[in-house]
């Protein structure tokens, strides 16, 4: 602490043994010592009750309705916010925790009571944000040692006034910790909040962990150590409750001693003697003082605090007990004189102050009082806001149709909530009683069982629909909030499946429903108005249900109930964008009902050509004969893609056949393809020299076209996510097999009567009658040289040369007899082929060359002269005439 008035800085000194003497042996200064004793404890404890005097009910009763409540409507107001000054002095307006007790019209805060706090908490509530008042507290603070023998520093830890947001819970709390005793001035622990008065002990050293620094400041400045002492402070805890440091030694070694105060911090300090005099000695021991003390607040003109709080200049006046030394020659004011001792700070502070007196003992105790008598307060009353939450009282959750009121009331008041108004015959035990809002849409009429008010505080156990007006630290829960549960209606939510525009799907799944009982609905009370899906007992299930209905080959894509619709383009992705919106029963029957949209999974299909078995040049997907590289055809459609959907109905239409004989199958040059979802058919034409025979969808066996005079064929789009279509091309009168199942390569012109042609893949193989076109246009061979080998003329001359027929081995022995060529040497081909792989008539020898290509698309090949160069000589497709 600091120098103990036995050191250096005070003016009285013990050292003489004569004056302690003669002490002793004056009958007249015993006498006087027992009256001061007297005194002082007829003033601790006057008579009367001093048991704890509870927070009685709020003397005034409703008896009409402040108005009846409108959701939304945030700025009620019960008015009436301005003190009248006296009530501070009413001893019945206090709220009593620790240790205090009430005695006639005073506070004991600690009496005698080593380690203990005691509060005396103000019911009401001064509000800090008036710039244009502030606020005033007046008061009288007394401490008293209880002996005379012991100096009045030696009482205790902490005596004085509090300022804090804190709820009286939390003031009820906290006056029960160890760590508002001792060093804590009975703050500590207690979030923003201020003490104003005497710190009547120095902690400068740290007895938890050794240290010579304290929350007071160190015990090696300026000669300061731990102990009673007269600092004067305000002091001030964080949002936490702990208590901000001090510096106490940095007063001074001696007087005059230097203040504290001024500061930007929210912490001053002085040094404030209050030492008794007589005849302008002082007394060695002053066992009692009692010291008036006021709290002024002027908030700043433009404010720099956050939300919530106020900043502005906080000041605290003491005057002493005693300001004269009563000299009878050359009177001095003494201990701050009668202005006393005063310390300002600039500080913010919560809008709404909870204020009161606070006192602190630890090892050191002594009494610890407040007079009531000549207290006044003066300025606006703090408020604060009284949220009215509409409810669903099945689910407990706010109604979206119906957003939280406010009421800005007055900290202490009672504020009630009821179905029906107050009455001078019926009144109620709340300061203010509002009427509750009629039910909702989709809810049940107001009743005593269907309708509840319940505050989150109740003012009482009796009294639980109404709440007594409560300060709370900035940024926690209000707990003033009342709350008005209404019952939700049973309503019924259906899902009703549909298909997308184009969707071909025969039959819908079961519609599904929860909710009442009826037909067709799984019955689940809890589908209740403003239910969230996720909160219902069976309709929660709602997405896995849907999804085990959707058919294969299938998606939801939509689900709307008029109101608002939620897509993707698959189920999975459109139950989240569903789930995310987080669906509620609505209080509208109409927008419970759901259309569940069904889209087909896309099902296109690649068109392309194959080749009847045998083709010269092709080797199918089975394996059968024919040399490889007839792989690049010259048709149209080739590369085009069927747009279709799964379930649509597929329709392949043949052009004009080759053949209308009855029984023939058919060949023909084109076919159209449509399905369901698309709107323009595309067109196949074969590629010159070939008809198409048949198809194959998505892998499946091959099928024929078998009647010229069918409409063509049909089939379903299935799920598979390679769809492709193959047709099946055979040579205008090319290879096919005989009835005995051997391959053919003869050529012919007329119809054969003894082959098949077959289509395979892997899936199988298709068998079908083969027929030829007379005088089919297919491309032929022709070979022709002026080589030492020729020696049959071939009936050709063009300048010196005259061409020959080849005669290669095993090629052909016959010569045309004339220049006109009616059965030329020529070799079965298919347009693409490589020369290479050509074959003789009878199947043995093959083409000598091997690089040249035959694809010329729009003409036929006539004929191939091999002399010193290749020269292939071609006509357009329509001349049957070889040149």
């Amino acid at each position: 602490m600091y120098h103990s008035k036995h050191q250096n800085g005070y003016r009285i000194s013990h050292k003489t043994p004569k004056r302690k003497f003669r002490t002793w042996k004056s009958k007249k200064k015993w006498l006087y010592g027992l009256t001061l004793i007297t005194l002082t404890v007829s003033s601790l404890l006057p008579l009367g009750n001093l048991a704890f005097i509870p927070k009685t009910e709020n003397a005034h009763a409703a008896t009409s309705s402040s108005g009846t409540l409108v959701p939304g409507n945030t700025s009620y107001d019960t008015g009436g916010h301005t003190y009248s000054g006296t009530e501070f002095a009413n001893s019945s307006n206090y709220a009593l925790y620790g240790k205090a007790v009430v005695a006639s019209n005073w506070i004991n805060l600690v009496s005698s009571t080593a380690n203990s706090v005691g509060l005396g908490i103000f019911n009401g509530s001064v509000s800090a944000i008036s710039a244009t008042t502030g606020f005033t507290l007046k008061s009288t603070i007394k401490v008293d040692s209880g002996s005379s023998l012991t100096d009045f520093t030696k009482s205790g830890d902490a005596i004085g006034v509090i300022l804090t947001g804190a709820s009286k819970a939390q003031l009820a709390a906290n006056a029960q910790s160890s760590q508002a005793t001792n060093d804590g001035l009975g703050i500590r622990g207690l979030p923003n909040t201020v003490f104003l008065g005497r710190d009547l002990y120095s902690n400068l050293s740290s007895v938890s962990n050794g240290s010579l620094t304290g929350i007071d400041g160190s015990a090696t400045v300026n000669g300061w150590t731990d102990g009673p002492g007269v600092v004067m402070a305000i002091r001030n805890t964080d949002s936490s409750g702990t208590l901000q440091a001090a510096n106490y030694p940095s007063l001074g070694s001696a007087a005059p001693y230097s203040p504290v105060t001024n500061t930007q911090n929210g912490t001053a300090y002085t040094f404030a003697t209050d030492t008794s005099y007589a005849l302008g000695v002082a007394s060695p021991i002053t066992s009692s003082v009692q010291e008036p003390v006021t709290v002024t607040w002027t908030p700043d003109a433009t404010n720099t605090a956050s939300t919530g709080y106020t900043s502005g200049t906080l000041t605290f006046n003491l005057i002493a007990q005693t300001t004269s030394n009563g000299a009878l020659i050359g009177v001095s004011a003494v201990n701050g004189g009668t202005g006393g001792y005063t310390l300002t700070t600039h500080t913010n502070l919560q809008n709404s102050l909870t204020v009161g007196f606070v006192g602190g003992t630890g090892k050191n105790y002594g009494n610890l009082s407040v007079s009531l008598n000549g207290a006044t307060i003066t300025g606006s009353k703090g408020t604060e806001p009284v949220p009215i939450n509409y409810l669903n009282k099945v689910t407990g959750q706010p109604i979206p149709s119906m957003a939280q009121s406010s009421i800005t009331a007055n900290v202490s008041d009672t504020i009630g909530a009821a179905l029906t108004a107050p009455s001078s015959t019926n009144p109620d035990n709340n300061t203010y009683t509002y009427v509750v809002p009629a039910a909702p849409t989709g809810y049940q009429a107001n009743s005593a069982t269907t309708t509840t008010v319940l505050a989150a505080n109740p003012a009482s156990t009796t009294n639980t629909s109404a709440t007594t007006v409560s300060n709370f630290i900035v940024g926690t829960t209000n707990p003033n909030a009342l709350n008005v549960s209404y019952t939700p209606s049973q309503q019924t939510v259906s899902f009703n499946w549909a298909k997308a525009t184009g969707t071909t799907l025969a039959t819908l799944p079961t519609n599904l429903a929860y909710g009442a009982a009826g037909t067709g609905v799984t019955t689940d009370t809890s589908v209740v108005t403003d239910n969230p899906f996720t909160n219902t007992t069976l309709l929660s299930n709602y997405a896995t249900a849907l999804t085990n209905a959707v058919p294969a080959g299938y998606n939801i894509t939509s689900i709307s109930n008029g109101a608002a619709t939620y897509v993707g383009t698959t189920t999975a992705q459109t139950l989240a964008a569903f789930t995310a919106a987080n669906p509620t029963v609505s209080a509208t029957s109409t927008n419970n009902n759901y259309t569940v949209t069904l889209t087909a999974n896309p099902a296109n299909i690649a068109g392309s050509f194959t080749f009847v078995d045998g083709t010269p040049g092709f080797t199918n997907t089975a394996g059968i004969a024919g040399p490889t590289g007839n792989l690049t055809l010259n048709g149209t459609g080739t590369t085009a893609t069927i747009t279709a959907n799964v379930g649509d109905v597929i329709t392949i239409a043949r052009g004009t056949s080759l053949s209308t004989t009855a029984g023939a199958n058919v060949l023909t040059s084109s076919v159209t393809i449509n399905s369901t979802t698309i709107t323009s058919p595309l067109t196949f034409t074969a590629p010159s020299g070939y008809y198409i025979v048949g198809y194959s969808y998505a892998g499946q066996i091959p099928q024929a076209f078998t009647s010229y005079s069918s409409g063509g064929a049909t089939f379903t789009a299935t799920s598979q996510s390679n769809n492709t279509i193959q047709f099946y091309l055979a040579p205008f009168s090319g290879a096919h097999y005989k009835s005995d199942g051997t391959l053919d390569l003869t050529p012919s012109t007329t119809a054969y009567t003894d082959s098949i042609w077959k289509m395979s893949n892997a899936a199988g193989t298709t068998s079908t009658n083969g027929v030829v076109a007379i005088n089919a246009a297919q491309p032929k061979v022709l070979l022709e040289t002026t080589t030492p080998t020729g020696t049959t003329t071939l009936g050709v001359t063009s300048g010196l040369n005259t061409y020959k027929m080849y005669t290669g081995i095993g090629l052909t022995t016959t010569a045309p007899t004339s220049n006109t060529v009616n059965a030329p040497t020529q070799f079965i081909a298919s347009q693409g082929q490589a020369y290479s792989s050509l074959q003789g008539v009878s199947g043995t020898n093959k083409f000598p060359t091997t690089n040249a290509t035959l694809a010329i698309p729009g003409y036929k090949i006539v004929s191939v002269r091999h002399s010193n160069n290749t020269v292939i000589l071609v006509k357009p497709l329509e001349l049957q005439h070889q040149v």
